[in-house]
């Protein structure tokens, strides 16, 4: 693929009706999008019926999925007094992730993607050993499981998780080798956290990234907030450069995050976002 046809997006970044914004997505050469939530109802939870309607859409726009975003292990971790065992509720009882894994595979499958999501538990990002412990068990017994059908497992470095720091998301890659599991790499995650990292600090996961998230980080400690990529402190035409040089071949998936006019603001960071990766084409390897 060239630069720009790796161009995806975060569909309800830009609103629920899929089916209008489907048709404006072509301008800018996206031929995969990610879902997360879709007609107000998060993609894990679709029965197979919506999930048919869906794909229709898809196939009718000649577009395919380039992540499924769920909420598996986005929960307030199992050894903290806000986790709600029993709640029945994704952000408070991490069994309800737990049990939604084989779901989350069939999902996958059904669009023909390669890759589904997971958080490392909502929190602070220093843990005891054996908390660190229970989070790598759990995913590691997802990445077992997707393997077995030739998913690939991306963990999201989430700004309120045990792997929000540079050093936790070192640590989780080599705790969990397997070639199934990767990292969704998110700057605007990290620069939430209190990081901004210049493009050489990727140089040792490069081939351990599966696909990337793109939100823009502006403010200071006490007033950050996400704003139009590109005019942010992340500078994400060298991260572009960087990434197309190293031959990543995946995705780039804009997550607007900005809170007012959210709509509007997306289709001017695709703009953006489309006219960076445009000066890249041609500097693949």
């Amino acid at each position: 693929m060239k630069p720009t046809e790796q161009l995806s997006v975060i569909t309800d970044e830009i609103g629920q009706d899929v089916e209008n914004i489907l048709p404006t997505l072509k301008k800018y050469d996206i031929k995969a999008v990610e879902f997360r939530k879709v007609w107000g109802k998060n993609i894990i939870d679709f029965t197979d019926e919506e999930l048919a309607k869906l794909k229709a859409l898809l196939d009718e726009h000649g577009m395919w999925v380039s992540n499924i975003a769920g909420p598996l292990f986005k929960c307030h971790a199992p050894w903290l007094p806000t986790h709600k065992a029993g709640s029945g509720r994704f952000g408070t009882d991490v069994e309800m992730s737990r049990k939604a894994l084989p779901r989350a595979i069939e999902v996958v499958k059904f669009f023909g993607a390669r890759r589904t999501r997971v958080f490392g538990y909502l929190g602070l990002s220093k843990v005891s050993d054996e908390h660190w412990r229970l989070l790598v068990d759990d995913i590691t017994r997802f990445v077992d499981m997707a393997k077995q059908e030739q998913v690939e497992i991306v963990i999201e470095n989430e700004a309120f998780s045990p792997v929000s720091t540079w050093r936790n998301t070192l640590r989780i890659l080599e705790d969990i080798k397997d070639p199934y599991f990767k990292l969704l790499l998110d700057p605007g995650n990290y620069f939430m956290a209190g990081e901004i990292h210049p493009v050489e600090y990727y140089d040792e996961v490069v081939p351990r990234v599966g696909h990337h998230h793109v939100k823009d980080g502006a403010g200071t400690l006490f007033w950050k907030h996400y704003t139009v990529v590109g005019k942010g402190k992340l500078g994400y035409p060298a991260y572009f450069e960087y990434w197309t040089r190293k031959g990543f071949g995946g995705f780039y998936s804009l997550e607007t995050h900005i809170i007012k006019n959210r709509r509007a603001q997306s289709y001017v960071c695709l703009d953006n976002m489309h006219a960076m990766l445009q000066r890249c084409n041609g500097l693949q390897k």
